[in-house]
This record gives C-alpha cells, structure tokens and sequence, in this order.
C-alpha cells in the first residue's frame, strides 16, 4: 500500500481536495479538541459545492438519542 494510513485501518488518509473531489454522503470527525474547528473549514471547503456530505462530530454521533436521516 502507498501513501499514509493509520494502523489497523486500510484506508488511505486523503487531503481536502481529494475529498472535495470525492465526497462521502456521511463524514464523521474524530476528534473531541478539534472536531468543531474541522467542521468548520470542510464546511468552508464545500460552500460553493453542490454536493456535501453529512458532517457529525464524534459526539453526535455516539449520542444515541439523535435521529439523523
């Protein structure tokens, strides 16, 4: 495998561009210092983009009493 992964996790760590270019439908932010700030610039990334993806932080989305679509 190339490029930068985090042990045990295959899956390749992208930078923003790439994910403006291949959004997911849902991204979900691990971080509980930083989730907010990162929500905030990807939310900046995708302003003038038609497509978005769902963000949620860590926090939402282990609350369980949330219903999200």
């Amino acid at each position: 495998m190339c490029g930068k992964f985090y042990p045990p996790f295959p899956i390749k760590i992208e930078n923003r561009l790439s994910l403006k270019e291949n959004p997911p439908e849902i991204l979900i932010i691990f971080s509980y210092t930083y989730g907010q700030e990162i929500r905030a610039a990807i939310r900046e990334l995708f302003r003038d983009s038609e497509m978005s993806p769902m963000i949620l932080t860590q926090e939402e989305f282990f609350d369980v009493s949330k219903n999200f679509p």
